[in-house]
């Protein structure tokens, strides 16, 4: 195995594989603060000390652009106020190694090539797929752990449900895309892997994980379908495809609805409800909170109206002081990293983390279509169902999946300091921009 193998694969355990650690770590007994820290060191150290010792992904890690300028910026705006506050004891346990930590990763992924990235990718899909497996074993054998009263899915001590869901949609979301990939003999073999992701996101509840699978299958079912519409063979295929997804879906929605059922029925026993139907009916409310609110009516769910509440107390606490913001933690979770940061660092904030984001989101969104554009054109030349199949095409999807789980963390669970995912995300997203004409080029 190459070097730069080794680097992508402890980078895709980065990725997507700290709810892996959280359940074997509880399946050991072992959990601290600092083996986490060790993990994540451990898994993001190897790639930067590798890609450090090759001249090419060397140079990728050194270069400096426009965004890196920002975020540059943006990083001297929160020392600055870091080591200058007046009441340190407002910041969360540990901020500095978090944050130093998690914006190093993205300096790290910049650097990947675009087969470094085919590597993580593969990888975290592995990783999030055994997870999804173990978590579903727990919750069988009654092992499983569950926060916020027992309503929620979590993976070992870590106690926390959403980093446990967005492991279940990206499970669900990247065993879909490769379903596509796989050959007819082993395509149901990947839509039956993708079920226990789907399962992991519901029992945990986090309806930002429920909005990036809604969202992840319809981006990236836009782009396909940009790509094989080309002739009627494909139009036939596709719809077939598209009737087998929803009808699994209908299946795994079938074989829960007994479940969901089991409250009442326990209730007009006297009995207590297991932790599987307290999460499945807790889930269920709170996705079913999610798509009111998304049809446009009022949820009436707590959750919902105090993050309605936090939106518009930041925002307004950001039109009082527009140009330089109150200060870092000076506010209470707002859960939404943009308005959190355009409240602490006013427009200077905005300009130098929202502003370098908002770019790569556009980018990546307009790179894709004009691919799928670029495949139209040459149609004569391209079989538009291989090239759906290859691995730039892969990767792709698997990027815009990283993209919607970015903008879901980002908009509902804010802090752009301790949230790893969307930061590395970033990070991948940047590598992909700059290495996929390349890659493109040599697929077809």
């Amino acid at each position: 195995m190459q070097w730069s193998t080794i680097a992508a694969v402890s980078f895709g355990f980065y990725l997507h594989g700290l709810t892996f650690y959280f359940v074997i770590s509880s399946l050991a007994g072992v959990h601290s603060a600092i083996l986490t820290a060790v993990y994540q060191s451990l898994t993001i150290g190897i790639p930067f000390l590798l890609n450090l010792l090759n001249p090419d992904t060397r140079t990728r890690m050194l270069r400096f652009g426009t965004v890196e300028l920002l975020y540059l910026i943006f990083a001297a705006l929160f020392l600055y106020d870091y080591y200058t506050a007046r009441t340190p004891e407002i910041f969360p346990e540990n901020l500095i190694i978090y944050a130093s930590l998690y914006w190093f990763a993205l300096m790290v992924a910049r650097s990947l090539s675009f087969d470094q990235l085919k590597t993580a990718c593969y990888t975290s899909n592995r990783v999030a797929v055994v997870t999804a497996l173990l978590l579903m074993a727990q919750v069988a054998t009654g092992t499983a752990s569950w926060g916020d009263h027992g309503t929620r899915l979590v993976a070992g001590a870590a106690g926390n449900p959403i980093i446990v869901g967005h492991t279940g949609a990206y499970a669900f979301l990247t065993c879909l895309i490769l379903w596509l990939k796989a050959k007819p003999s082993s395509k149901a073999i990947w839509l039956g892997l993708s079920v226990p992701g789907l399962m992991v996101a519901i029992f945990s509840g986090t309806r930002s994980a429920t909005l990036a699978i809604i969202l992840g299958v319809a981006i990236v079912a836009i782009y396909v379908t940009r790509i094989i519409t080309q002739s009627g063979r494909s139009i036939v295929r596709a719809t077939t495809n598209i009737t087998l997804i929803l009808g699994m879906l209908l299946s795994v929605m079938l074989l829960v609805s007994p479940l969901m059922a089991t409250p009442g029925q326990s209730a007009s026993m006297n009995a207590k409800p297991s932790p599987i139907t307290v999460a499945i009916e807790n889930g269920s409310k709170r996705i079913d909170a999610l798509f009111q609110i998304l049809s446009g009516k009022n949820a009436g769910d707590s959750s919902i109206r105090g993050r309605e509440g936090m939106f518009q107390n930041t925002f307004t606490i950001f039109m009082r002081n527009p140009l330089v913001g109150i200060g870092l933690y000076s506010l209470d979770a707002t859960h939404n990293a943009f308005l959190q940061v355009a409240a602490e660092f006013g427009i200077l904030g905005f300009s130098t983390f929202v502003a370098p984001f908002l770019y790569i989101v556009y980018r990546i969104v307009d790179t894709t279509f004009q691919t799928a554009k670029q495949v139209r054109q040459a149609s004569s030349r391209i079989n538009p169902e291989r090239f759906i199949r290859s691995d730039f095409s892969v990767v792709t999807c698997f990027m815009l999946v990283l993209f919607v789980q970015a903008v879901c963390l980002y908009s509902f669970h804010g802090d752009p300091y301790r949230n790893f995912l969307p930061i590395c995300s970033t990070g991948v997203l940047l590598a992909y921009l700059r290495s996929q004409r390349a890659a493109f080029r040599k697929s077809v």
